[in-house]
């Protein structure tokens, strides 16, 4: 250990003595610790290089407008190798839409998420750190060349290695209670009653109720969808009983 001699206040000097004494332990352990605290909280900030918005659990899940049928979008994430600022990007893209050039090419680089992708859980790491030694090894054993035709990125085999490292990692944020769901599907249980739906019901109220019930459902990790068309369509059968 190195010896350390420095001139410090006398108010500072007072308020190590007062801590070293409540706590029962040296004046030279109490500077240590604040040292090593402070070293700490230092590697942290630095350490999450890489960044991205905070999201809610099942901010990923949501519905493909352009299938047919009841199927999510498809998550990802992308890493843009010429980006300083914010490389970092989470979105999700529908099944008609096209491939970006500068994906196609690898200079931005494209995981794809499970749609049952805890976002949450995975944002609040990236944003920790966790993600970014891999981040880095990729970005550090990357280059982007112009072939003569095209911005092309190119990778060495440990920043190839950092990706399938990502990717299996990745995995670990796929929540399976998260799913997507039908208003019939999911209310099928519920009676009229239980879910306030009458004859006389307004559009404003049904349009709150929907509200309720889309809110509680994403606590449970289920996205639900047209519940509002599903109460009004109950309030049409209702509607119809009265007059047969």
């Amino acid at each position: 250990m190195k010896a350390l001699n420095i001139q410090i206040e006398d108010f500072q000097h007072e308020w190590i003595r007062r801590q070293a004494f409540e706590r029962r332990m040296s004046m030279s352990d109490v500077v240590r610790e604040i040292i090593n605290k402070s070293m700490k909280e230092e590697k942290l900030v630095k350490k999450a290089t890489f960044r991205v918005p905070e999201m809610e659990r099942t901010e990923l899940l949501k519905v493909d407008p352009s299938s047919q049928s009841l199927r999510p979008q498809t998550p990802y994430l992308e890493l843009d190798l010429t980006s300083p600022d914010k490389p970092i990007h989470i979105d999700t893209y529908c099944q008609i839409d096209g491939t970006p050039i500068s994906v196609w090419h690898g200079v931005v680089r494209r995981y794809y998420l499970s749609p049952k992708t805890n976002a949450e859980a995975l944002t609040t790491d990236i944003n920790a750190g966790v993600f970014d030694d891999l981040f880095q090894r990729i970005v550090d054993g990357s280059e982007v060349e112009w072939d003569g035709n095209n911005y092309v990125g190119h990778l060495t085999e440990d920043a190839r290695e950092a990706e399938e490292e990502l990717e299996k990692l990745l995995e670990d944020y796929v929540d399976r209670s998260i799913g997507l769901w039908d208003a019939g599907e999911w209310l099928q249980d519920s009676s009229d009653e239980e879910l306030g739906v009458t004859a006389a019901s307004t559009d404003d109220e049904l349009a709150k109720k929907a509200r309720e019930l889309e809110e509680e459902a994403r606590a449970e990790g289920a996205v639900v969808v047209w519940i509002e068309d599903h109460l009004k369509e109950r309030r049409e059968a209702l509607m119809e009983s009265m007059t047969t």
